[in-house]
């Protein structure tokens, strides 16, 4: 009895001691959300001829974003608040061994404006509040139409939000604009109507002419 047997090794994982997922590398703290980054595990004790030891996964599933067979990972499009992400290496000879790595996802940095629109009579003056997230500097530069801080002529607005129509007439409405001091390109917008009240007084004189008639009787008698 003979049985030609072809044994192939392509996919035969050689194991030579005690197995262990030592490390994953690069260690990094956190990731922008729609990032990318390469993972690479370290296995001793065993041998995968496919070059990839492992099995990659995210813990807690794809809202916290993916990760290919090769290690590379994709930070979701979106998160709410900052959020923690952990990816798992485990290895393929022995699945109970795994090693984790877990960092931060930072949201995108945007920036947010309220009130949205507001009226302000001429000379009066209202308080917007700008609100960043996703950035370690929360602080704002304000502008009027463009204009850092604006001027006399379309209002000015300090560092803390506060808009002060300018003291005459303006055509409205004017833009206030609040832009991240960590990344300019984010900013947010607030329209402004500047409500102008003009009155004007017309006195009217009207003469009145009084014709007094006067009757005088003249008597004539004989002389």
């Amino acid at each position: 009895f003979y049985l030609n047997t072809k044994l192939s090794l392509s996919n035969l994982t050689i194991v030579s001691g005690e197995v262990e997922v030592s490390s994953i590398t690069p260690e990094i703290t956190e990731i922008q959300v729609k990032s990318i980054q390469q993972f690479s595990a370290s296995v001793t004790g065993a041998f995968d001829p496919t070059g990839k030891p492992v099995e990659w996964s995210v813990v807690g599933g794809s809202s916290f974003g993916t990760i290919t067979s090769d290690g590379l990972y994709k930070a979701p499009l979106s998160v709410e608040g900052e959020t923690t992400a952990t990816v798992r290496a485990r290895s393929k000879a022995d699945p109970s061994k795994f090693k984790e790595t877990s960092f931060k996802i930072i949201p995108e940095i945007s920036v947010s404006v309220s009130p949205q629109t507001a009226h302000v009579q001429l000379g009066g003056a209202v308080q917007f509040e700008a609100i960043v997230t996703g950035a370690d500097d929360i602080s704002v530069t304000w502008y009027v139409n463009d204009i850092q801080g604006g001027n006399s002529t379309v209002g000015t607005i300090d560092s803390n939000g506060l808009y002060t129509t300018p003291s005459g007439l303006y055509s409205t409405p004017v833009t206030v604009k609040a832009k991240s001091n960590e990344d300019s390109s984010k900013s947010d917008t607030a329209e402004v109507t500047i409500i102008g009240t003009t009155t004007t007084t017309t006195t009217t004189t009207t003469t009145s002419t009084t014709t007094t008639t006067i009757a005088i009787s003249m008597v004539f008698g004989k002389v």
